[in-house]
Protein backbone atom coordinates (compact mmCIF):
# COMPACT_ATOMS: atom_id res chain seq x y z
CA UNK A 1 0.00 0.00 0.00
CA UNK A 2 2.90 2.45 0.53
CA UNK A 3 4.45 1.66 -2.22
CA UNK A 4 1.37 2.41 -4.17
CA UNK A 5 0.98 6.04 -2.15
CA UNK A 6 4.63 6.63 -2.89
CA UNK A 7 4.33 5.70 -6.64
CA UNK A 8 1.05 7.60 -7.35
CA UNK A 9 2.68 11.02 -5.53
CA UNK A 10 5.80 10.65 -7.89
CA UNK A 11 3.39 10.27 -10.87
CA UNK A 12 1.66 13.07 -9.56
CA UNK A 13 4.52 15.12 -9.15
CA UNK A 14 6.03 14.13 -12.93
CA UNK A 15 2.93 15.18 -14.12
CA UNK A 16 2.68 18.76 -12.58
CA UNK A 17 5.99 19.29 -14.06
CA UNK A 18 5.23 18.24 -17.58
CA UNK A 19 2.06 20.71 -17.35
CA UNK A 20 4.25 23.71 -16.20
CA UNK A 21 6.63 23.26 -18.98
CA UNK A 22 3.77 23.69 -21.51
CA UNK A 23 2.44 27.05 -19.68
CA UNK A 24 3.53 29.79 -21.78
CA UNK A 25 6.23 32.54 -21.36
CA UNK A 26 3.79 34.90 -20.05
CA UNK A 27 2.42 32.52 -17.19
CA UNK A 28 6.18 32.30 -15.84
CA UNK A 29 6.77 36.16 -15.68
CA UNK A 30 3.60 36.86 -14.42
CA UNK A 31 4.02 34.01 -11.71
CA UNK A 32 7.41 35.32 -10.49
CA UNK A 33 5.48 38.78 -10.05
CA UNK A 34 2.75 37.00 -8.10
CA UNK A 35 5.11 35.24 -5.37
CA UNK A 36 7.29 37.91 -5.36
CA UNK A 37 4.19 40.07 -4.02
CA UNK A 38 2.62 37.18 -2.08
CA UNK A 39 6.13 36.52 -0.07
CA UNK A 40 6.15 40.29 0.66
CA UNK A 41 2.57 40.64 1.81
CA UNK A 42 1.20 37.43 2.79
CA UNK A 43 2.44 36.60 6.03
CA UNK A 44 0.66 36.20 9.48
CA UNK A 45 1.41 39.37 11.13
CA UNK A 46 -0.35 41.57 8.71
CA UNK A 47 -3.40 42.11 9.11
CA UNK A 48 -4.85 43.20 6.12
CA UNK A 49 -4.42 39.61 4.51
CA UNK A 50 -5.84 37.88 7.62
CA UNK A 51 -8.11 35.26 7.49
CA UNK A 52 -8.28 36.50 3.67
CA UNK A 53 -7.58 39.99 2.14
CA UNK A 54 -10.58 42.19 1.04
CA UNK A 55 -11.10 42.91 -2.77
CA UNK A 56 -9.62 46.60 -2.25
CA UNK A 57 -6.28 44.97 -1.27
CA UNK A 58 -6.05 42.36 -3.79
CA UNK A 59 -7.06 44.93 -6.49
CA UNK A 60 -3.81 46.69 -5.32
CA UNK A 61 -1.66 43.91 -5.46
CA UNK A 62 -3.19 43.14 -9.37
CA UNK A 63 -2.24 46.88 -10.02
CA UNK A 64 1.32 46.68 -8.49
CA UNK A 65 1.61 43.43 -10.38
CA UNK A 66 0.81 44.63 -13.75
CA UNK A 67 2.37 48.35 -13.35
CA UNK A 68 5.40 45.55 -12.69
CA UNK A 69 5.20 43.99 -15.58
CA UNK A 70 4.04 46.72 -18.00
CA UNK A 71 7.21 48.60 -17.32
CA UNK A 72 9.95 46.22 -17.48
CA UNK A 73 8.22 45.12 -20.91
CA UNK A 74 7.67 41.74 -20.48
CA UNK A 75 4.02 41.90 -21.87
CA UNK A 76 2.59 43.82 -25.28
CA UNK A 77 -0.27 43.52 -27.14
CA UNK A 78 -0.21 41.91 -30.30
CA UNK A 79 0.21 44.06 -33.58
CA UNK A 80 -2.88 46.07 -34.35
CA UNK A 81 -4.65 45.06 -31.04
CA UNK A 82 -5.34 47.55 -28.72
CA UNK A 83 -5.61 46.25 -25.02
CA UNK A 84 -6.57 48.80 -22.47
CA UNK A 85 -4.96 45.88 -19.81
CA UNK A 86 -8.28 44.79 -18.54
CA UNK A 87 -7.94 41.15 -20.04
CA UNK A 88 -4.20 41.14 -18.64
CA UNK A 89 -5.29 42.65 -15.10
CA UNK A 90 -8.15 39.65 -15.51
CA UNK A 91 -5.56 36.91 -15.74
CA UNK A 92 -3.14 38.46 -13.09
CA UNK A 93 -6.43 38.46 -10.61
CA UNK A 94 -6.90 34.77 -11.47
CA UNK A 95 -3.58 33.88 -10.64
CA UNK A 96 -3.15 36.32 -7.67
CA UNK A 97 -6.66 34.68 -6.11
CA UNK A 98 -5.55 30.90 -6.72
CA UNK A 99 -1.91 31.28 -4.87
CA UNK A 100 -3.84 33.04 -2.09
CA UNK A 101 -5.68 30.03 -1.52
CA UNK A 102 -3.27 27.81 -1.82
CA UNK A 103 -1.09 29.62 0.29
CA UNK A 104 -3.69 28.88 3.14
CA UNK A 105 -4.78 25.40 2.30
CA UNK A 106 -4.15 22.86 4.52
CA UNK A 107 -1.79 19.94 3.82
CA UNK A 108 -1.87 17.02 6.23
CA UNK A 109 1.18 15.31 7.03
CA UNK A 110 2.11 12.30 5.81
CA UNK A 111 2.65 9.64 8.18
CA UNK A 112 4.46 7.01 8.04
CA UNK A 113 5.08 3.83 8.52
CA UNK A 114 6.32 2.94 12.07
CA UNK A 115 9.95 1.17 10.94
CA UNK A 116 10.91 4.43 9.45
Amino acid sequence: MYFDQHYDQNYLNYCVREAEKMYPDVYHNIYSNIRRVCERDDHPYNQAMQPFPRKEVVDRMVEEIYENISSEGMYRSPVGYTDSGDILRAFIGALLLRELVDRRRYYPRRRRPWYY
